[in-house]
């Protein structure tokens, strides 16, 4: 191994350690982690026999941006339904290839419009499908032939958001592909979750990475075959690959992978070297990795993308030496939650403040830089958060903005903090893996993660939840002092902003002369003064 990526190696080591032993008192590992058993639900059955199931076969051709392919939906026969709609990319075509079953157009047969001119979002076409002359009965298996061009260059979005990358819907071509659920090139049928075999051809040079685990890979001729499955329940299928060199390290029940564009054995390692010391760490503090793979691809323009067991990152960003230890462990988390504890977004997305306050905040707090980090997240909010920006982190869905990430990723980071501050490190702990244990599969709001806590540490916590994620803004105090005698004090703390007070425990330090460490009280404040 080169010097570079042992040392790289040890410092993740050793973080691991110094945060698993101050969140849960537990010696850390230093393995891979076992696999979680894929395709289990809660109950224990096998998810895949209860979900839609698509087997695909397809083709691509990158240098005329076409796919071809075959998609074998097999489904419960739906009760109330008798037509099932679904939406493909305007430049793709679809065919029943059983006479039993028909596909058609919805409407006069023209290609759609955009909805609006924002870059990321593609020009569609709704089909129909429906059995000839009956019902739908028993298990269903629906055979579409879907074929076309998939091709809208990445652009930038306009805006004022200055880490915003270029973004695009969907692409084939020479010099890689990248198609997910925004793409529409594959039929989803509104029918729930779905697990998922697709076998493709592309270039021999190429490689192509998908959810779950690669079950083969072939060369025939000038051409190479890749077969990926995942039993696991999905809510998309991401395609994602180009011309890459596979760097490859198993153990433990799991597969880890770096796909560069070039060989660089020196950064592949250090990537391997990372990926197998937080996903222990992560796995011990949360429970099992839920996949059997974990990637890093890098991608053909700058991306920061986290997709279920692997990781999308541009040439640039792969690059950087602090990635390794800010969005890499972030990406990888992501793993736990939003990318299989899913998200119900109706109630607001919850797993980016979650994410970033166990990678991006628990990395600094590692190096006993926690409190700089958390101040430095109240200043961005207090900076870019104007009233008329502002709104409710059950509004939010992504950020593309720095007053939304303010809100989305900082704001919430500051409710998990105060969370924990509240329960304890063991009882929060104890919350955030019972939350990866009921929720892993499953789309999850910020008022089921209430209920958990509650549950957790016995006591009622909705009105905490309630009050932070449906409230728009912040408490802002201002503290007065008044020495009453050499050993006494009087503290005011008044809530000065507009609206109606929060109710919330203002940690007060107090400092005695002749002592050089303060004296830490929670007050409760729930009142004006």
């Amino acid at each position: 191994m080169p010097r570079q990526a042992r040392s790289n190696e040890t410092v993740v080591a050793c973080l691991a350690a110094v945060t698993l032993f101050v969140w849960t008192g537990c010696r850390p590992v230093s393995i891979a982690p076992r696999a979680a058993a894929e395709g289990k639900a809660r109950s224990g059955g096998n998810v895949a026999a209860a979900l839609v199931f698509h087997r695909i076969e397809a083709t691509i051709d990158p240098a005329e941006h076409r796919i071809d392919l075959r998609d074998e939906i097999s489904f419960p026969a739906p009760k109330r339904r008798r037509r099932l709609s679904f939406a493909l990319a305007g430049g793709l075509d679809v065919e029943s290839l059983d006479p039993a079953y028909e596909v058609a157009e919805v409407g006069d047969g023209t290609r759609g419009a955009r909805t609006s001119g924002s870059p990321g979002e593609s020009v569609l076409r709704a089909w129909m499908l429906s059995p000839r002359g009956g019902s739908w009965t028993g298990r269903v298996s629906v055979p579409l032939r879907i074929r076309g061009v998939v091709h809208e260059p990445p652009q930038v979005e306009e805006g004022e958001y200055a880490r915003a990358f270029s973004r695009t819907p969907g692409i084939i071509d020479s010099a890689g592909v990248y198609l997910s659920g925004a793409s529409h090139w594959l039929p989803q049928l509104e029918l729930g979750p779905f697990a998922f075999e697709i076998g493709v051809t592309v270039p021999s040079d190429w490689h192509v990475i998908c959810q779950g685990r690669r079950l083969s890979v072939a060369k025939e001729g000038d051409r190479r075959r890749i077969v990926w499955r995942s039993d696991a329940p999905m809510q998309e299928v991401y395609l994602a690959g180009g011309p890459l060199v596979e760097y490859r390290r198993s153990g433990e029940g799991l597969t880890l992978y770096v796909f560069l564009h070039r060989a660089d054995e020196a950064l592949a390692a250090r990537y391997l070297d990372a990926a197998a010391s937080y996903l222990a760490m992560y796995s011990q503090l949360l429970g099992p990795y839920p996949y059997p793979k974990f990637a890093l691809v890098e991608n053909f323009w700058e991306t920061g993308y986290g997709m279920p067991s692997f990781t999308l990152l541009g040439p640039r960003v792969i690059r950087l030496p602090f990635i390794l230890h800010s969005s890499y462990p972030h990406e990888i988390l992501h793993n736990w939650w939003g990318n299989s504890v899913y998200v119900d977004e109706s109630g607001g997305n919850w797993s980016e403040g979650l994410t970033a306050y166990l990678a991006d905040h628990l990395v600094k707090e590692g190096r006993g830089q926690g409190a700089e980090y958390r101040r430095d997240t109240l200043a961005r909010y207090r900076s870019y958060v104007r009233e008329n920006e502002d709104f409710p982190l059950t509004e939010f869905r992504e950020r593309h903005s720095p007053a939304t990430e303010a809100v989305g990723y900082g704001k919430s980071l500051m409710l998990w903090h105060m969370l924990r501050r509240r329960l304890g490190d063991e009882a929060f702990v104890a919350g955030l893996r019972r939350l990866y244990e009921r929720g892993r599969f499953r789309r999850v709001s910020f008022g089921d993660i209430a209920e958990i806590f509650s549950e957790v540490s016995n006591r009622d916590l909705r009105p905490l939840f309630a009050q932070w994620t449906r409230r728009t803004g912040a408490p802002e105090f201002a503290l007065q002092c008044r020495r009453l005698s050499p050993s006494r004090v009087r503290v005011r703390i008044e809530q000065i902003q507009s609206g109606a007070p929060f109710r919330l425990r203002v940690p007060v330090a107090l400092t005695v002369e002749g002592k050089a460490e303060a004296q830490v009280v929670d007050v409760l404040v729930d009142r004006r003064v």
